[in-house]
């Protein structure tokens, strides 16, 4: 199956936008990995871990572990973004320190 764009690309003049399947000869020169979304095909055969996951799932994760926690064992996140703004990649950051603390 071929796979459809994330975002919008402009090749040499010609707007794809996203969500279309650009002709082969021009996807296999789109290099940039973030100009693509995956197929069905993908999502199925690869496990993305956290990064598949949304911001709102992820802070759903973190809420659901914190629930039965301790304040003291609680996941603490530092936000890295503008003004100390939370972003996914702390949310994923903090659930993958979690999960290396709970394996120790």
């Amino acid at each position: 199956m071929a796979r459809k764009l994330a975002q919008n690309v402009n090749f040499y003049g010609v707007l794809y936008s996203a969500g279309s399947t650009p002709p082969k000869d021009v996807a296999d020169r789109i290099t940039n990995p973030n100009a693509w979304g995956g197929d069905e095909a993908d999502d199925a055969s690869e496990d993305k871990g956290y990064a598949g996951l949304s911001p709102d799932e992820l802070k759903a994760e973190v809420e659901k572990r914190n629930a039965d926690r301790e304040d003291d064992a609680r996941i603490e996140i530092t936000g890295t973004g503008a003004n100390g703004n939370v972003k996914k990649g702390d949310l994923v950051a903090a659930l993958e320190a979690d999960d290396a603390t709970a394996s120790e």
